[in-house]
């Protein structure tokens, strides 16, 4: 979704190389990748789906969250290495 929101494409349909060189660009980038709540503008409706919104919510609220309430996770369904550097981007973005 974000990566449409940015008029890239669908992070999906890159290859892994792809995915991984872009998020590790964005990694090294001091720009915010989106500013928190653009997902719940109506002009972004149709680009991020509700587990997209939910996602990124979530890691708006725990970035609120005192540093010691939270402990490691599990990062479920990964698979490559850019399902861990996505969440990585996420967190990093929203301040966690």
């Amino acid at each position: 979704c974000i990566t449409k929101y940015l008029g890239l494409g669908s992070f999906l349909q890159w290859d892994e190389g792809a995915r991984v060189n872009w998020i590790t660009q964005q990694l090294q980038s001091k720009r915010p990748l989106i500013r928190t709540g653009d997902w719940n503008k109506p002009e972004n409706a149709e680009l991020f789906t509700p587990t997209a919104i939910d996602t990124l919510e979530t890691f708006s609220m725990i970035a609120e969250q005192n540093e010691s309430s939270l402990g490691a996770y599990v990062i479920s369904q990964c698979t490559s290495a850019s399902d861990i550097l996505s969440v990585l981007l996420l967190q990093l973005d929203a301040g966690v």
